[in-house]
């Protein structure tokens, strides 16, 4: 489920602002184009809820 970007958000803990159903993924990009992912899981009757934030950055392309 793609998330609201919040404005002015620029840093990777704008996607604790949302929260996401057991078993689906919530993803969004805050104020400065980075991607964040965010899900909740149980396991072993345990809640355990998962964030990976990947920042944007510049690639080159060489070829060889």
């Amino acid at each position: 489920m793609k998330l609201e970007t919040q404005e002015g958000m620029t840093n990777p803990e704008f996607i604790h602002l949302h929260s996401v159903r057991y078993g689906e993924v919530g993803w969004g990009f805050d104020a400065a184009g980075c991607l964040s992912l965010y899900w909740v899981e149980m396991v072993d009757k345990k809640n355990v809820i998962g964030v990976v934030f990947v920042r944007r950055g510049v690639g080159k392309v060489e070829e060889g």
